[in-house]
Formats: C-alpha cells, structure tokens, sequence
C-alpha cells in the first residue's frame, strides 16, 4: 500500500481511484497497474464530472485553466527530475522563451494552481510531481520538443558539472557537496541521456 501510495505521488484522487479496483484485483496486481497513473480506470466514479474519472482527466482540466505561457512553462520544467533550482528552471526555458519575466510568471501560475511547488527549506528548490512530469512530458513530445529540451537540460546541467567541480577543489567543497546531493537526480539523468544519445 505504501508503495502505491508512492507511486501516486500520494495525490488522493489518484489513490481514490487505485482503491476502487480492490474488490476485483490484488495489491500486487494494483501496484503493477499504477505504473502509468494518469491512466488508471474509474469504474466507481461514472457519477463525477469527467475530469475526475481519471488522473488524466484532471490533469488535462488543470491545464486547460493555464494560460499558453504556463502550459510551455509545465512542458519545459518536466524534462527534470526531481527537485531544481529557479536559475536552472530559467536557463531550460531560456532556449525558446526569450522573456524571462514570462517564465517566472508561469512558474508562479504552475505553483499556484499546485503543478509545482516550492520547497520551503533553505534551498528555494523547485519540485514537479511525477504524474504531473510524465502528463507535461506527453505535451512536449506531442509538441515535436522533448529531445531539444532535454538536450538544453543537459547543456544546463553540464555546465553545472563544471562549476561544481571548480567549487569542489576550493574551500567551498562542503557547499558544492551539498548541491550535488540536492542535484543528483538531474545530474543523473542528464548524464544517462547523454550516455545514450552522444
């Protein structure tokens, strides 16, 4: 249960959703099924209003509210993974959103409308749920964008590498240990796409 639970990003619709199939499935049959959240059937809510029969549904009812700024904003910031900084956040969008003030406005309508949210320690941290990531990583692959923005993720990231391995051999090694604990989901996955395609 936990697991699911996990897997669901803990949104309680989607939990709602998965805790219908009960009667007919198992836990393991469930878990196996959640792997791809933003599809999971609702039999037992054929009552709701379509954008709550599944996590998609919503998902697509949520950005439909956003303005064209936001929604480009949503596609772009799901090429990370895990928690990020604003100033990365900026250099992503930076290659074909010239105009900074519009994506920290669609940043700020994403946090808003609970598509991202801020961490509220010390490290301003950014964070994507992983069902709202996959749902605005379909938008920019249906767009034609997915590979131009990972490829900017990883030129981000590279960079990051560099100032961080600078930092690293300096008296501020603790600070750059820090962020590469806090990064290293992104440096990950920058670096395996990398690995992959060049």
């Amino acid at each position: 249960i936990q697991r699911i639970c996990a897997n669901l990003d803990y949104i309680p619709l989607a939990i709602e959703i998965a805790a219908g199939h009960l009667r007919r499935l198992t836990l393991n049959n469930i878990e196996n099924g959640v792997t791809k959240p933003l599809d999971l059937p609702s039999r037992s809510f054929r009552r709701r209003a379509g954008r709550q029969q599944t996590l998609r549904q919503t998902l697509e009812w949520s950005y439909d509210l956003l303005d064209q700024n936001s929604r480009q904003v949503l596609q772009r910031l799901s090429v990370f993974s895990g928690p990020f900084h604003e100033e990365q956040a900026l250099a992503v969008c930076a290659g074909d959103m010239a105009n900074e003030s519009e994506v920290l406005a669609g940043i700020h309508e994403l946090v808003e409308s609970s598509l991202l949210t801020r961490d509220v320690g010390g490290h301003q941290l950014l964070r994507m749920l992983q069902t709202v990531q996959a749902f605005g990583r379909e938008r920019l692959d249906q767009a034609g964008l997915l590979q131009t923005v990972e490829t900017r993720h990883g030129e981000v990231y590279a960079a990051r590498c560099r100032e961080l391995g600078q930092k690293i051999a300096s008296v501020k090694e603790a600070e750059a240990a820090n962020a590469i604990y806090d990064e290293l989901s992104n440096l990950r996955a920058a670096f395996e796409r990398a690995v992959t395609r060049d």
